[in-house]
């Protein structure tokens, strides 16, 4: 490399260098401001509970809902028949009383169980609200547990 092309690299390095830091420096002025948009944490996931297959959808997008709303009603036909095989299992152990306490305690608490299972298969709406975001629910379709089928944008109270 000789002398010139030295110099030719170190005002080019000078010119590169000074662009730069006139860059940088404009940088820190003011940015522009973003839209104003709401917060994403104010949106409110539906999620499912218990693994199950759709009976029915009863909500659109943009609809509007109040807590409490069904939104979506999950299969509880199998659930059903095995608490009616419980109870069937209770009153017949009732009547062989003598015996039956211990195999009765296991029976009561399968039973509550599926009471509880039976309550997280009736989707309600959590909040009051606008559904921002519903995932396609077709009846007879399985989904498994913690799916989110919904999002909810909360009602702003007057």
């Amino acid at each position: 490399m000789s002398l010139s092309d030295s110099r030719i690299f170190c005002v080019i390095a000078l010119v590169l260098g000074s662009s730069v830091s006139v860059y940088i420096t404009t940088l820190d002025g003011p940015m522009p401001r973003p839209p104003d948009l709401p917060l994403v944490e104010a949106f409110v996931p539906v999620l499912i509970d218990a693994p199950g297959r759709v009976q029915n959808v009863y909500i659109k997008e943009a609809q509007q809902v109040r807590a409490g709303d069904l939104l979506v009603q999950i299969d509880t036909r199998s659930l059903l028949l095995k608490k009616y095989a419980l109870e069937s299992q209770v009153h017949s152990a009732e009547l062989r009383i003598t015996n039956g306490h211990a195999h009765l305690s296991g029976v009561y608490r399968e039973l509550e169980q599926i009471r509880l299972d039976l309550g997280s298969l009736t989707i309600t709406s959590p909040i009051d609200g606008q559904i921002a975001y519903l995932v396609p629910l077709v009846p007879g379709q399985t989904l498994p547990a913690g799916t989110a089928i919904a999002v909810i944008y909360p009602r702003k109270r007057p």
